[in-house]
């Protein structure tokens, strides 16, 4: 079924395997409770559309404008959803493993207690989002755009974040276990109470940034280390 025009259409509670929707409009389409498993979506138009509580498994999403759709308790699995606009979703409460996301925009995006681990977000525009008590765990960031981002009391353990751009961030008390923050612009932000245990924070621009009541125990022994050195 390609470049169909299947606006507001109802797919409530129905399973998908290996369908091919490539360049099809789905716009306000109403997909609540639909599984979908390998399939083709491939510059798919999903203005506005309804995925609560769907499950994506091995599906196709390149190029797809999914900007403003509501993606409330989402699964998705080991899928390509590169280069997509995702601007102004709500996927508050999500679960993503092993998503490939790299250059997608995530523009105000509402993440709020969604879990997105072992993901590739490289150069991702991820700029104003609201991630508070997220969990991106073992994620790749690298060179992308946090700029403004909400993550207070978010997980990002081993994450990814060489080159990433989190400045003003707000990141208080978030967790940063052996993440790798490598030439990461942190200035401006807000970094009371995280954990940067391990974490690797050579090159990195922390500028204006407050670190207060941070745990900088072992890092800040490698960073002097590296200035004497």
């Amino acid at each position: 079924m390609e470049d169909a025009n299947l606006g507001s259409a109802l797919f409530y509670g129905t399973n998908t395997i290996k369908g091919n929707f490539s360049r099809v409009k789905f716009r306000t389409t109403n997909f609540c409770d639909q599984r979908f498993k390998n399939c083709n979506f491939e510059n798919c138009d999903f203005t506005g559309t309804d995925f609560s509580k769907a499950v994506l498994n091995r599906v196709c999403m390149v190029y797809a404008d999914i900007k403003s759709a509501i993606l409330k308790s989402i699964e998705i699995i080991s899928s390509n959803l590169n280069n997509c606009n995702l601007e102004n979703i709500d996927m508050w409460g999500a679960k993503l493993s092993r998503v490939s996301l790299e250059k997608s925009n995530f523009s105000y995006a509402k993440l709020q207690g969604c879990i997105i681990e072992k993901s590739n977000l490289s150069y991702a525009i991820l700029n104003d989002i609201l991630a508070t008590e997220a969990v991106f765990d073992e994620t790749n960031f690298s060179d992308a755009n946090l700029i403004r981002a909400n993550l207070e009391d978010a997980s990002l353990k081993r994450a990814n974040l060489k080159y990433a751009n989190l400045s003003y961030a707000n990141m208080a008390n978030v967790d940063f276990y052996k993440a790798d923050l490598r030439e990461a612009n942190l200035q401006g932000a807000d970094m009371r109470g995280v954990n940067l245990e391990q974490a690797n924070l050579t090159g990195a621009n922390l500028i204006g940034a407050n670190l207060s009541n941070a745990n900088l125990k072992i890092q800040l022994l490698k960073i002097l280390f590296l200035e004497v050195c």
